[in-house]
Formats: structure tokens, C-alpha cells, sequence
């Protein structure tokens, strides 16, 4: 909703801005989650560590959003 808020009032967003809402926006996580549970080796303390939002999982999340960002830009061109 961030997003809708931010192109309804026409308000560009800095980098560090979209970067911590593209993170919260990203499906990283959760991807990490499913597959992680997915495998004998979940336990509670993996699954708190990925709570945690490691460095890691936050790094691919932006990584992750950029990548759809880039791919919904070059859709939107040729239409």
C-alpha cells in the first residue's frame, strides 16, 4: 500500500526508502521459509534465525525486488 500511497500523492521515494519497502514487499522471505520447511534440517532455531532477517535474506530480498522491478519496466515499455 506504501507504493499506491507513494504514486497516488505523486511523492518519489529516496533509495533508502524503496529499498526498506521493497524488502518488506519482496516474497524472499517467504521463499526462503517454504524451501527451508520443505527439508529434514527445519528446526525452531532455523526458522527464528530466518525470522531474525539475516543479512543474507535481506540482501536477496533488494536483489529480488530490483530483478522484478527491472522485468515489469521493459513489460511496460513495449505496451
Amino acid at each position: 500500500m506504501v507504493e499506491a500511497k507513494w504514486c497516488h500523492e505523486g511523492y518519489i521515494p529516496t533509495y533508502d526508502e524503496y529499498k526498506i519497502n521493497g524488502m518488506l514487499t519482496s516474497c524472499c522471505s517467504l521463499l526462503v521459509t517454504t524451501f527451508v520447511c520443505l527439508g529434514d534440517f527445519a528446526t525452531k532455531d532455523l526458522l527464528d534465525w530466518i525470522l531474525t532477517k539475516p543479512d543474507i535474506i535481506r540482501a536477496a530480498s533488494v536483489i529480488a525486488r530490483v530483478l522484478d522491478d527491472i522485468g515489469s519496466h521493459k513489460v511496460s515499455i513495449h505496451f
